[in-house]
């Protein structure tokens, strides 16, 4: 069962890089949304492994906002270096 929850950890983190990168969604609905997701899913995923809940709680909302907000920092540079390079071409 943890291998579905850090699955689906890993699709959340997938698509917050493509929503913003494509500007499927605004970029604050995506962050929220995509934070969110990955906090509940790590909590899910360190419950799979039978942690105490004080730390898959505490583990996995450290590592669900880590890795989520990482994902976003990496896709809003790429995302302004493109927007960057098309505006000096024109």
């Amino acid at each position: 069962m943890q291998w579905l929850f850090f699955i689906l950890f890993v699709l959340v983190l997938f698509f917050i890089y493509i929503s913003i990168r494509r500007q499927w969604l605004p970029p604050m609905i995506t962050a929220a949304g995509g934070v969110f997701a990955s906090i509940v899913l790590m909590i899910l995923f360190s419950f799979a492994q039978q942690n105490m809940p004080i730390q898959a709680v505490i583990v996995g909302s450290l590592m669900g906002a880590v890795f989520s907000i990482a994902t976003l920092v990496i896709a809003l540079f790429f995302q302004r270096n493109e927007q960057r390079a098309i505006q000096s071409q024109d």
